[in-house]
Protein backbone atom coordinates (compact mmCIF):
# COMPACT_ATOMS: atom_id res chain seq x y z
CA UNK A 1 0.00 0.00 0.00
CA UNK A 2 1.44 3.37 -0.95
CA UNK A 3 -0.59 5.57 1.36
CA UNK A 4 1.58 6.21 4.40
CA UNK A 5 0.12 9.62 5.30
CA UNK A 6 -3.62 10.19 5.26
CA UNK A 7 -4.91 13.65 4.25
CA UNK A 8 -7.97 15.03 6.01
CA UNK A 9 -10.86 16.54 4.05
CA UNK A 10 -10.37 20.09 5.42
CA UNK A 11 -6.61 20.01 4.80
CA UNK A 12 -7.11 18.72 1.25
CA UNK A 13 -9.71 21.42 0.48
CA UNK A 14 -7.37 24.14 1.79
CA UNK A 15 -4.43 22.77 -0.22
CA UNK A 16 -6.42 22.46 -3.48
CA UNK A 17 -7.75 26.01 -3.03
CA UNK A 18 -4.22 27.23 -3.81
CA UNK A 19 -4.51 25.91 -7.37
CA UNK A 20 -6.93 26.79 -10.14
CA UNK A 21 -8.45 23.30 -10.40
CA UNK A 22 -11.85 23.79 -8.78
CA UNK A 23 -13.29 22.04 -5.75
CA UNK A 24 -12.45 18.51 -4.63
CA UNK A 25 -15.01 15.92 -5.74
CA UNK A 26 -13.16 12.82 -4.51
CA UNK A 27 -9.74 11.66 -3.36
CA UNK A 28 -8.71 8.01 -3.18
CA UNK A 29 -5.43 6.42 -2.12
CA UNK A 30 -3.45 4.57 -4.80
CA UNK A 31 -2.07 1.20 -3.69
CA UNK A 32 0.77 1.12 -6.22
CA UNK A 33 4.18 2.49 -5.29
CA UNK A 34 6.61 1.87 -2.46
CA UNK A 35 8.10 5.21 -1.36
CA UNK A 36 5.46 7.93 -1.32
CA UNK A 37 1.79 8.43 -0.51
CA UNK A 38 -0.15 8.71 -3.78
CA UNK A 39 -3.76 9.75 -4.31
CA UNK A 40 -6.09 9.98 -7.30
CA UNK A 41 -7.61 13.44 -6.90
CA UNK A 42 -10.83 14.29 -8.76
CA UNK A 43 -11.73 18.00 -8.92
CA UNK A 44 -14.06 20.16 -10.97
CA UNK A 45 -11.22 20.52 -13.51
CA UNK A 46 -10.49 16.80 -13.90
CA UNK A 47 -8.27 14.10 -12.44
CA UNK A 48 -4.84 14.66 -10.89
CA UNK A 49 -2.24 12.64 -9.03
CA UNK A 50 -1.31 14.01 -5.60
CA UNK A 51 2.00 12.69 -4.26
CA UNK A 52 3.33 13.26 -0.75
CA UNK A 53 7.07 12.60 -0.79
CA UNK A 54 7.85 10.35 2.18
CA UNK A 55 11.50 9.59 1.44
CA UNK A 56 14.49 11.92 1.39
CA UNK A 57 15.59 13.07 -2.04
CA UNK A 58 19.23 12.57 -2.97
CA UNK A 59 20.82 16.06 -3.01
CA UNK A 60 22.32 15.31 -6.43
CA UNK A 61 18.76 15.01 -7.79
CA UNK A 62 17.58 18.42 -6.49
CA UNK A 63 18.56 20.46 -9.57
CA UNK A 64 16.63 18.05 -11.77
CA UNK A 65 13.45 18.15 -9.66
CA UNK A 66 13.52 21.93 -9.22
CA UNK A 67 14.11 22.43 -12.94
CA UNK A 68 11.36 19.98 -13.85
CA UNK A 69 8.80 21.64 -11.59
CA UNK A 70 9.65 25.10 -12.92
CA UNK A 71 9.48 23.82 -16.51
CA UNK A 72 6.06 22.21 -16.00
CA UNK A 73 4.66 25.19 -14.11
CA UNK A 74 5.88 27.67 -16.74
CA UNK A 75 3.98 25.69 -19.38
CA UNK A 76 0.69 25.77 -17.50
CA UNK A 77 0.81 22.28 -16.05
CA UNK A 78 -0.74 22.27 -12.59
CA UNK A 79 1.97 21.20 -10.18
CA UNK A 80 3.52 22.46 -6.96
CA UNK A 81 6.33 24.88 -7.67
CA UNK A 82 9.51 25.24 -5.61
CA UNK A 83 9.63 28.16 -3.18
CA UNK A 84 12.07 30.55 -4.79
CA UNK A 85 13.04 33.55 -2.65
CA UNK A 86 15.59 36.31 -3.18
CA UNK A 87 17.54 34.73 -0.31
CA UNK A 88 17.64 31.30 -2.07
CA UNK A 89 15.46 28.21 -2.47
CA UNK A 90 13.44 27.81 0.72
CA UNK A 91 13.25 24.16 1.80
CA UNK A 92 11.78 22.44 4.83
CA UNK A 93 13.10 19.18 6.21
CA UNK A 94 12.67 16.90 9.18
CA UNK A 95 15.14 15.03 11.29
CA UNK A 96 15.28 12.88 14.39
CA UNK A 97 16.49 14.16 17.74
CA UNK A 98 17.93 11.18 19.61
CA UNK A 99 19.11 12.93 22.76
CA UNK A 100 15.85 12.43 24.70
CA UNK A 101 16.70 9.23 26.61
CA UNK A 102 15.06 6.36 24.74
CA UNK A 103 12.57 8.44 22.70
CA UNK A 104 13.20 9.58 19.15
CA UNK A 105 11.57 12.95 18.45
CA UNK A 106 10.91 13.92 14.83
CA UNK A 107 11.24 17.69 14.37
CA UNK A 108 11.29 20.08 11.38
CA UNK A 109 13.79 22.68 10.30
CA UNK A 110 14.20 25.14 7.45
CA UNK A 111 17.11 25.82 5.11
CA UNK A 112 18.10 28.03 2.21
CA UNK A 113 19.79 26.58 -0.87
CA UNK A 114 21.71 28.44 -3.56
CA UNK A 115 19.49 29.50 -6.48
CA UNK A 116 22.04 28.41 -9.10
CA UNK A 117 23.25 25.26 -7.34
CA UNK A 118 20.63 23.84 -4.95
CA UNK A 119 23.17 21.30 -3.68
CA UNK A 120 24.93 24.23 -1.96
CA UNK A 121 23.57 24.95 1.51
CA UNK A 122 23.45 28.70 2.29
CA UNK A 123 21.84 28.61 5.73
CA UNK A 124 20.04 26.20 8.03
CA UNK A 125 17.99 26.80 11.16
CA UNK A 126 19.98 26.21 14.32
CA UNK A 127 16.83 25.18 16.17
CA UNK A 128 13.78 23.31 14.95
CA UNK A 129 10.82 25.33 13.74
CA UNK A 130 8.27 22.63 14.51
CA UNK A 131 8.25 19.91 17.15
CA UNK A 132 5.59 17.62 18.60
CA UNK A 133 3.81 19.32 21.51
CA UNK A 134 0.08 18.72 21.08
CA UNK A 135 -1.43 15.42 22.26
CA UNK A 136 -2.28 14.44 18.67
CA UNK A 137 1.38 15.01 17.68
CA UNK A 138 2.71 13.05 20.65
CA UNK A 139 0.45 10.00 20.37
CA UNK A 140 -0.73 8.07 17.34
CA UNK A 141 0.47 5.39 14.95
CA UNK A 142 4.06 6.67 15.34
CA UNK A 143 4.36 8.88 18.45
CA UNK A 144 6.51 12.03 18.80
CA UNK A 145 6.50 12.85 15.09
CA UNK A 146 5.95 15.99 13.02
CA UNK A 147 7.15 16.26 9.42
CA UNK A 148 6.52 18.96 6.80
CA UNK A 149 4.39 17.78 3.89
CA UNK A 150 3.56 20.90 1.88
CA UNK A 151 4.23 24.63 1.86
CA UNK A 152 1.85 27.03 0.12
CA UNK A 153 3.05 30.62 -0.39
CA UNK A 154 0.34 33.11 -1.28
CA UNK A 155 2.22 35.97 -3.01
CA UNK A 156 5.06 36.15 -5.51
CA UNK A 157 6.60 39.20 -7.17
CA UNK A 158 6.60 39.77 -10.95
CA UNK A 159 9.89 37.85 -11.29
CA UNK A 160 8.59 34.71 -9.59
CA UNK A 161 10.19 35.20 -6.16
CA UNK A 162 8.12 34.60 -3.04
CA UNK A 163 7.49 37.94 -1.35
CA UNK A 164 9.06 38.22 2.11
CA UNK A 165 5.81 39.63 3.50
CA UNK A 166 3.68 36.89 1.94
CA UNK A 167 1.63 34.64 4.19
CA UNK A 168 2.32 30.91 3.98
CA UNK A 169 0.53 27.72 5.01
CA UNK A 170 2.66 24.77 6.14
CA UNK A 171 0.88 21.42 6.18
CA UNK A 172 2.54 18.74 8.27
CA UNK A 173 1.99 15.18 9.34
CA UNK A 174 1.64 14.42 13.04
CA UNK A 175 2.22 11.03 14.68
CA UNK A 176 1.49 9.43 11.26
CA UNK A 177 -2.17 9.87 12.21
CA UNK A 178 -3.18 13.49 11.58
CA UNK A 179 -2.37 16.53 9.43
CA UNK A 180 -1.62 19.88 11.03
CA UNK A 181 -1.43 23.43 9.70
CA UNK A 182 0.95 26.25 10.65
CA UNK A 183 0.70 29.76 9.21
CA UNK A 184 3.11 32.68 9.15
CA UNK A 185 5.11 34.90 6.78
CA UNK A 186 7.89 33.87 4.40
CA UNK A 187 10.20 36.31 6.24
CA UNK A 188 9.68 34.25 9.43
CA UNK A 189 11.02 31.13 7.72
CA UNK A 190 13.99 32.97 6.19
CA UNK A 191 14.79 34.53 9.56
CA UNK A 192 14.66 31.12 11.24
CA UNK A 193 17.05 29.69 8.63
CA UNK A 194 19.58 32.50 8.95
CA UNK A 195 19.45 33.21 12.71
Amino acid sequence: MAVYTEVGEDELDAFVAGYDIGAVRACKGIAEGVENSNFLLHTDAGYFILTLYEKRVDPADLPFFIGLMEHLSARGISCPTPVKTRAGWLALYHGVATHFASANIYQAGVMLLDLQNPCKLLARSRYNILEPRESWELTGQVPNVVFPSGLVVEAYDDQGFARFDSPFRLYYGAADTAVGLVTGRVADLIEAATA
